[in-house]
């Protein structure tokens, strides 16, 4: 895969079950969600993202981390990002 989507989400976010997951054989990306409330109140919402990590931060913050802590090596594994907001 050469494409991601990487987006922050919350309690309240959940266009990416509805849009980004429903056909998962045409889907040409890789998903992962950024949760930054501190308590996940439905875990259930976030099983088929590819990617998921709890960091309860700011977006900026939490993309700070993803790429110099969690996965560094994304930078040259993906050739597309797509950085979405969910507010």
């Amino acid at each position: 895969m050469q494409n991601i989507v990487i987006a922050p989400c919350g309690n309240k976010s959940d266009m990416f079950n509805d849009y980004w997951l429903n056909k998962k054989e045409e889907k040409q990306f890789d998903l992962c969600l950024l949760f930054y409330h501190e308590k996940i109140n439905n875990p259930e919402l976030y099983k088929d993202a590819d990617y998921f990590y709890h960091l309860k931060d700011f977006k900026y913050h939490m993309l700070y981390k993803l790429f110099t802590e969690l996965q560094p090596g994304w930078l040259k594994q993906y050739k597309y990002f797509y950085f979405l907001d969910d507010d």
